[in-house]
């Protein structure tokens, strides 16, 4: 498959932006290509915007409209194994605290994953794998997650119906956490096995070895891991990332994130999303320790106090378990008050930690990387330009309803209701950034993501993108000017440095 080339993207705008409610979500009408399957009485606006996703960017255009119609046959044959790579983030949104319980905005919908199973056990032919696998952040249940795409009910349908394919679900972390009665959060890890996984070096072609050529030798880091780890797999000498070698081997992956901004990279989807198929959270660089003035990205320019915050920080990450650990968490928290008290905007500025602002030049680095090392790399993780025209990844976005403000772990819900899909995931993120009022030149993993010479990503520039629609656009222009696009607001540490400004949607009108 010609990934690098393929330019087109459709977008799909639901009658309703509403999921279905009663799992394991069952299409509201008959499709000629499921003749015998059960229909729902509650209705699926979700499983049809994902058919006419498909249908519109093309997928085995002769038999549409009959039985024979078998979009995904494209590229996933009988008796293969196939890797379905949802968003699974948390089984919980982080702003419970704040009133947000929501968790239509936080996650991959079960909807959108059950539409996708019967696509994928349609290009199967009944005979088959189907791996449903994600990494969530340190402090969250798999089963529970697992509980909230409702798995079990999934998995008794695609029993019933398809008893040839083998479907499973699989955790990629190798370590999990847990908070202590103090609200410490506490690591538990494992070493990572040479018969699960593999690690990929990049080495001098990582897009962080820019960063590492400099005078001032560089430190990376990720929020909550200790540095340890970090400082082996990012060097003078190697850029390693570690992939499950499920993923590596599957003959296709699927991959499925959720319409989102994101507090540390600005906006996530197709590129970010694949970044949760890392085994260890601390080989993916989110910043350099410290501010800019200390040749860091880790946080704005803050002030003495805002220093010695995230200096104890970094203590909390690297220490062991115990009481030390307990009482630097204290010290932080106390610390905070203060600043909180001192600062008018003190709260906002606190959520800038940890490379949560638009000066971030680190983790756009790590999330092309991801990319680059997933779609050239073979199953036994050696690099070349020959190998991503042998992989076989689809990409469908679930923005019925999208993740917004404090997104990912703390979104807030924005109903869209758009569906998109495509085989390039630099299209996709283009046109689903401007879907949600934001200006893909000014995030950096997707305006960087149009230049790379060695180990390319897209071979079109951003003009080239086809737009296919069901809203009268062919074109990423056409939805800045038809005004279709849907105003997300960023996080505070992004807001008013990546949405379409005013001045540019005149100039297009």
């Amino acid at each position: 498959m010609d990934i690098l080339n393929q330019n087109q993207v459709s977008a799909v705008k639901a009658f309703e932006a509403v999921y279905p409610g009663q799992p394991p979500y069952h299409p509201s009408q008959a499709y000629p290509e499921f003749p015998l399957h059960p229909r729902s009485n509650d209705p699926n606006h979700v499983f049809d915007a994902i058919r006419n996703s498909l249908r519109l960017l093309g997928l085995d255009s002769r038999t549409y409209g009959m039985p024979l119609w078998n979009p995904l046959g494209t590229f996933i044959q009988p008796g293969q194994t196939v890797v379905v790579k949802p968003n699974l983030v948390s089984h919980f949104n982080w702003g419970y605290k704040k009133g947000l319980t929501d968790t239509d905005s936080l996650i991959t919908h079960g909807s959108v994953i059950r539409c996708m199973i019967d696509y994928v056990a349609l290009a199967l032919k009944n005979n088959g794998r189907i791996i449903i696998g994600d990494s969530p952040v340190q402090l969250s249940s798999w089963e529970q997650l697992l509980r909230l795409i409702h798995f079990d009910e999934l998995a008794d349908y695609c029993k019933a119906y398809y008893p040839g394919i083998s479907l499973s679900s699989c955790d990629y972390r190798l370590e999990r956490a847990v908070r202590n009665r103090y609200g410490v959060i506490m690591q538990t890890g494992a070493a990572p096995s040479s018969k699960d996984y593999l690690e990929i070096d990049l080495g001098a072609e990582s897009l962080l070895s820019d960063l590492q050529r400099q005078e001032n030798p560089v430190s990376f880091g990720v929020a909550d891991y200790p540095s340890w780890r970090m400082k082996d797999a990012h060097n003078a000498s190697h850029n390693k990332y570690l992939f499950p070698k499920q993923v590596l081997e599957a003959d296709a992956v699927i991959n499925l994130p959720k319409l989102k901004t994101h507090s540390k990279a600005g906006f996530t989807c197709a590129l970010k999303n694949l970044v949760g198929i890392n085994g260890h959270k601390d080989y993916l660089p989110h910043f350099r320790y410290g501010p800019p003035k200390s040749n860091g990205d880790e946080y704005p320019d803050g002030g003495l106090l805002f220093d010695i915050i995230n200096r104890i920080s970094h203590q909390v990450w690297d220490c062991k378990n115990g009481w030390q650990k307990i009482i630097y968490s204290v010290t932080i928290k106390m610390l905070k008050g203060i600043y909180i008290l001192l600062n008018r905007n003190g709260r906002a500025a606190l959520t800038t930690m940890g490379g949560g602002w638009h000066g971030n030049d680190t983790l756009w680095r790590t999330i092309l990387d991801i990319n680059r090392s997933f779609f050239y790399a073979d199953a036994g993780g050696m690099l070349s330009q020959d190998h991503i025209t042998q992989k076989n990844c689809f990409t469908l976005v679930d923005g019925i309803v999208g993740g917004e403000k404090l997104s990912p772990l703390l979104p807030s819900p924005k109903k869209t209701g758009f569906i998109l899909a495509g085989f390039n995931p630099v299209a996709v993120d283009a046109v689903a950034a401007t879907l949600m009022g934001l200006d893909f030149k000014k995030i950096k993993q997707i305006n960087n993501a149009f230049a790379i010479a060695r180990f390319p990503l897209a071979a079109f520039h951003p003009d080239a993108v086809e737009l296919k629609s069901n809203f009268n656009c062919s074109s990423i222009n056409d939805i800045i000017k038809n005004k279709v696009s849907v105003a997300f607001e960023p996080s505070p540490g992004y807001k008013g440095h990546i949405e379409l400004s005013e001045v540019q949607c005149q100039k297009i009108l």
